[in-house]
């Protein structure tokens, strides 16, 4: 079989399903989706996936070279087997896992284009999934249902059944350790037969795990939340600091942290969602803040931009990718941060000074809402209509998604 022929997916579920118990606002089948709202790089980014909320197809694309070298093309196939919209999409090595609206999650193999399993278990729309091994996956869904899952044997997932409300955020520290965060601010550390429970004001809006700070074993647990706050957590759930960060804007602007990444030397990335956008406004929409144990964050660097044909603010981050810091996607790359922005454009920043590393691409289409890095320092975003940027090295691709007649047979 070749990797890339069109593959239907022969579980019991998507044979026996009624086409009629799709989601009536979802696109059609048989077209490309209107709108997309989730990336995922493989095989060392010459593979991505692509899928969207309105669209129950998943689209994986592989970057083919031409013989020269020179310049590439993108060869994309469909994935079938879920009945409504994608709503969340990751990757491991080889594998996808993809949540959906129909309340289940299906594992991929991208070597041969199939689905090796379909959880079923939850009883709301997936809103996430983190892989913590090649064969277990923690997912959660818009109930507060947390299940973590071992692929070779997944008949009986472990329940984690604490929250109450969509699960926003979940950051994996160890195999027997992560936490999870909730829209109305529940936070939850999970631990080897324990479990402890923490309040933030607002939504989560991102965790992620800070390490390398002096005097700390297993690092800092990050949280932030929709209340313009950084709270910092030990592993044992224990609050070591409560912090409201001041980014010095020039004007009293209303904004909260959207998007959050550790970085090297105990840094981390943040991306900002501004509610006020002024379009005199200067500020950084993008910083990167250094953490002391005696001093707490300081801001080292920022990036700020305008629009360069109407000279007005980018506006907010939509999205923001920061690579980890312990893989490569090839040893000769460089690590960059991939963001889009409300006045959708595409940047690519150096990791240490935040400078531009390339000329910006924009302005889209549609608003940028997910990036994620290709090989060969290139990089792959989706956006809200439903179009596909890759760009590598010097070459940019508008990727048209294929369609294609599908015959649902229903039970």
């Amino acid at each position: 079989m070749s990797a890339y022929s069109e593959q239907t997916s022969t579980s019991k579920t998507a044979q026996s399903a009624n086409v009629e118990a799709a989601d009536p606002s979802q696109d059609d089948i048989n077209a490309a989706p209107r709108s997309l709202h989730a990336v995922a790089s493989l095989a060392y980014g010459k593979i991505f996936a692509t899928a969207g909320q309105y669209h129950p197809v998943i689209f994986v694309c592989a970057i083919v070279y031409a013989d020269d070298g020179s310049s590439f093309d993108v060869q994309t196939k469909r994935l079938y087997g879920h009945l409504e919209g994608i709503t969340t999409l990751t990757s491991h090595g080889h594998l996808i896992a993809s949540g959906s609206k129909d309340n289940t999650v299906r594992v991929w193999d991208t070597n041969n284009l199939t689905c090796l399993c379909t959880l079923q278990l939850h009883s709301a729309p997936i809103s996430f999934i983190r892989w913590v091994s090649q064969s277990v996956v923690i997912t959660a869904d818009e109930s507060g249902s947390i299940l973590m899952w071992d692929l070779r044997n997944y008949d009986q997932p472990t329940r984690f059944e604490v929250h109450r409300h969509s699960i926003t955020a979940i950051e994996v520290i160890s195999p027997t350790f992560f936490i999870s965060g909730d829209s109305t601010g529940t936070v939850v550390f999970w631990g080897d037969k324990r479990c402890q429970r923490n309040t933030h004001g607002a939504c989560i809006d991102a965790i992620t795990h800070l390490t390398g700070a002096a005097g700390t074993t297993d690092g800092i647990i990050v949280v932030t939340a929709a209340d313009q706050r950084l709270r910092l957590w030990s592993s044992t759930g224990e609050l070591l600091k409560d912090v409201r960060i001041s980014f010095n804007f020039k004007r009293d602007q209303r904004w909260s942290i959207s998007h959050l990444a550790a970085g090297a030397d105990c840094s981390i990335y943040v991306g900002l969602d501004q509610f006020a956008c002024d379009t005199e406004m200067e500020d950084a929409m993008v910083v990167r803040l250094v953490y002391d144990v005696k001093q707490g964050f300081t801001q080292e660097h920022g990036f700020a931009a305008k629009d360069a044909s109407t000279h007005d603010s980018i506006g907010r981050v939509t999205c923001m990718h920061v690579p980890s810091m312990s893989t490569s996607l090839q040893p000769s790359s460089s690590h960059c941060l991939l963001f889009g922005c409300e006045k959708k454009y595409v940047f690519v920043l150096e990791m240490q000074s935040l400078q531009l590393t390339s000329v910006a691409e924009g302005p889209l289409d549609g608003v940028i809402t997910d990036i994620a890095n290709l090989v060969n320092n290139g990089y792959v975003a989706v956006t809200a209509r439903g179009e596909v940027l890759v760009k590598i090295g010097e070459v940019i691709r508008d990727v048209r998604l294929p369609t294609r007649d599908v015959t649902v047979v229903s039970g």
